[in-house]
């Protein structure tokens, strides 16, 4: 989307303006400016740092990165690193910083570039060191200790990562970027109660309103009979485990109901993008634009009802919900808790990851609107392979795959208890950075600390080829849910690789969806309502593993026929909720 041309300040110089343009989200206004520049002087490394940084905005990381490699100084390599890392040169990036970093090596923003390669390689742990480095040169920059944290979390350390998160939040309590970093960590959080959990994104929500004056009430039209607009709002319009369960409700929506647009704040494209572009009605690309040009798009296209599908993981960017865009605004999907904003009207759930109690409405700043079955419906990948059998004498094996940010002393400890009830099992993790020596180092002490051999636990490393990753369940007989941030995608693709997942049901929607999801597979007897039951459910099937390895063989048919899967009534489903929510909206404006 171009960008508008905006004034440039009197009695400036042409860099100065440049600048402006980019800093005021302007950057095809600052690609014009700096290219004259450079074209006067190739060497000009201010002007280069413009133009590549403009560059990258505009989704242009090749020209990005001749335009940074045409003049020397730290600001131009490190663009130069970025646009090698959006090329998909993570080697090329590596060796850059390397380099950087060796002529730099007490720059913060150097040793941070460098981790950032390093993390993106699959190497956390190195990643980390640099990073506690470049926090310690620049202790009080707030956004280096934001990548420390989120660095601590990334690699299993999540109390740390919490507290260090949530130190710095406390020093800047009106920074959206902060408060929306920190209450987003609260959900990996085996210690933060949900009221305390909902009051960091109720601080979030307010800071981030505060920030756009109330806006007027768009006008609602009240026509009954026409076909509700309705937008979805995504930075992961892409192939993301969100798209998973997006593109079968968005192929399956009536289009004589619902006139469907998408607004892809994203930056990838891919062929999952176009699928989904197919089936949408109507597609905004929309990377660089800053959010009030895309509130302006919205208003433009007279969208009724406008669906968030980042919640916190989208950050500021909800700021086009607080300009309220839509008479009718709610979250879905995307992300595990509530917005804490007040101009989000309501919230799509179920009974059973949000019972309907005074408790539970109270931990939402939205209205919760429960459908009746599942509040997901997934859709597996193509590229699984089939599902193969498991021989009699396989060692019985448990297996994680969810991230490693959810593997906290509780989970830890949970697990523990399972491997020391059931002698003779192992356990499969997979995580990004398994493969490497300190992370394997420590996941080894975490299971000898807690009296289990750690020869039983093998850990693997990420794959990247789907059909190999999913593979990886073929040696499997039962997952393990972590807690209180349960798997969600790592659930379903487990079991339509023949995995079931035990589950402990707890006192947060992120605690209760993978009862949601066992209870819509017809699975509820691996869902566990107390720690021991959780045990006791996966002692029984390592026991006697005949009837599980049975039921792996057909679970993939029991779940394509099952409401999981069953996109048409879910589209159904999730059109009577928001229908019912306008019909009650417009009622209200009617004279």
């Amino acid at each position: 989307m171009a960008s508008r041309p905006g004034p440039s300040p009197q009695g400036s110089s042409p860099e100065q303006r440049a600048r402006a343009a980019l800093e005021a989200g302007r950057p095809d206004e600052a690609v014009a400016l700096a290219r004259r520049l450079c074209q006067k002087d190739p060497k000009n490394a201010a002007a280069s740092a413009i133009l590549a940084e403009a560059l990258l905005r505009l989704g242009e990381p090749e020209q990005a990165l001749f335009a940074a490699d045409r003049a020397a100084s730290v600001e131009t390599g490190l663009l130069t690193i970025r646009a090698l890392r959006a090329l998909k040169r993570s080697d090329d990036a590596l060796d850059r910083a390397q380099r950087l970093t060796s002529s730099h090596p007490q720059n913060p923003d150097v040793l941070a570039a460098y981790a950032s390669c390093l993390g993106a390689l699959g190497r956390p742990e190195d990643a980390l060191e640099h990073l506690r480095a470049a926090s310690a040169l620049a202790p009080e920059d707030a956004n280096r200790t934001l990548a420390l944290a989120a660095s601590l979390l990334e690699t299993g350390r999540t109390r740390e990562g919490v507290a260090t998160i949530g130190a710095v939040a406390m020093r800047h309590p009106t920074a959206p970027a902060l408060l929306s970093a920190f209450a987003s960590a609260l959900n990996f959080s085996d210690q933060a109660s949900p009221a305390y959990v909902a009051e960091a994104h109720r601080a979030f929500g307010r800071a981030l309103e505060r920030t756009t004056p109330p806006p007027p009430a768009p006008p609602i039209n009240t026509d009954p009979d026409r076909p509700l607009r309705v937008g979805f709002v995504s930075r992961d319009l892409h192939r993301h485990s969100c798209a998973y369960f997006l593109e079968p409700l968005l192929a399956s929506l009536d289009p004589g109901r619902i006139e469907t647009t998408c607004y892809s704040l994203g930056s990838i494209t891919d062929d999952f993008s176009r699928r989904l572009q197919e089936s949408s009605g109507r597609w905004r690309d929309m990377p660089s634009a800053p959010p009030t040009d895309a509130v302006q798009q919205i208003r433009r296209d007279e969208i009724d009802v406008l669906v968030d599908l980042m919640g916190l993981s989208g950050g500021v960017r909800l700021a086009i919900f607080a300009a309220r865009p839509a008479p009718l605004q709610l979250t879905y999907l995307a992300y595990p808790n509530t917005t804490g904003m007040s101009r989000i009207d309501a919230r799509v759930v179920d009974e059973i990851t949000d019972p309907p109690t005074p408790d539970c409405d109270a931990l939402a700043s939205e209205r919760l609107v429960r459908l009746d079955r599942c509040f997901l419906c997934y859709q597996p990948d193509a590229r699984a392979p089939d599902v193969q059998p498991r021989a009699a004498n396989d060692p019985f094996t448990f297996v994680s795959f969810n991230t490693i940010q959810k593997v906290n002393p509780t989970t830890l400890d949970l697990w523990a208890d399972v491997l020391r009830a059931c002698p003779g099992s192992r356990m499969l993790i997979k995580h990004r950075g398994a493969g490497e020596e300190a992370s394997a180092a420590r996941v080894s002490a975490w299971f000898e600390s807690r009296a289990v051999d750690p020869d039983r636990i093998e850990l693997v490393g990420h794959i990247k080829p789907i059909d190999e990753h999913l593979g990886q369940y073929h040696r499997a007989d039962l997952a393990l849910d972590t807690f209180p941030y349960c798997g969600t995608t790592t659930t379903c693709e487990a079991a339509w690789m023949g995995v079931p997942t035990l589950t402990l049901v707890g006192d947060r929607h992120s605690a209760r969806v993978g009862a949601s999801l066992n209870t819509a597979l017809g699975l509820e007897h691996l869902t566990a309502s107390t720690p021991e039951a959780f045990v006791r459910i996966a002692s029984d099937h390592a026991q006697d593993p005949a009837n599980i390895r049975a039921a792996r063989l057909t679970l993939r048919e029991r779940m394509r026929a099952s409401p999981l899967c069953d996109a048409p009534a879910h589209a159904r489903a999730f059109t009577q909720a928001i229908r019912s929510l306008w019909d009650e909206r417009a009622q209200r404006r009617r004279p």
